[in-house]
């Protein structure tokens, strides 16, 4: 365990201070680097609705998992939304598989551990209704929270799920 420990406080130091010298965030940035992760995702929010002149309750957090594995991303492999998207790593999946190859969620291979997930995009998204404005979500019950998307339509490809710190629950 102490092994492992002082494995990731130099690997957070190497992180901490590339973006140091560089002034501007990583290519890719490891959540498990950060000392408080979950303001990671918040400031992409707020950035978003800064940028677009939105109240912060009519935008909400919206993730894509690329096929790229972190070491193999560059900083020009974000969308069409530029600075205002974060690629990440350091998630894993617990009871379940990422398929890279489809681009598919799969059931877990009998005697394999949590591996990590590919890089992921981290995007907020204003809430839009058919005729293109923003729209007021802050009633809708679970969709009150930026980090809940409302539900997706039956033909959408996303998935709504969890993320935790650590595997204890609740974390």
């Amino acid at each position: 365990p102490l092994g492992a420990w002082f494995n990731d406080l130099v690997a957070r130091c190497e992180m901490l201070e590339e973006w140091r010298k560089r002034g501007r965030l990583p290519a890719v940035l490891w959540l498990g680097g950060l000392s408080y992760p979950q303001s990671l995702p918040a400031a992409v929010l707020l950035h978003h609705a800064l940028a677009n002149n939105l109240p912060l309750h009519q935008v909400s957090l919206q993730t894509e998992v690329t096929r790229k594995l972190p070491e193999d991303c560059r900083e020009d492999d974000v969308g069409p939304g530029g600075k205002r998207e974060v690629l990440v790593h350091g998630l894993f999946l617990e009871n379940a598989r990422w398929e890279a190859r489809t681009g598919r969620l799969e059931d877990l291979l009998p005697a394999h551990t949590p591996a990590e997930m590919p890089a992921i995009i981290l995007r907020g998204q204003a809430h839009m209704q058919e005729d293109g404005s923003a729209k007021d979500v802050s009633a809708v019950g679970a969709a009150s929270s930026p980090f809940l998307s409302p539900a997706p339509a039956k033909t959408s490809n996303l998935f709504p799920c969890p993320v935790y710190r650590t595997q204890a629950r609740g974390t």
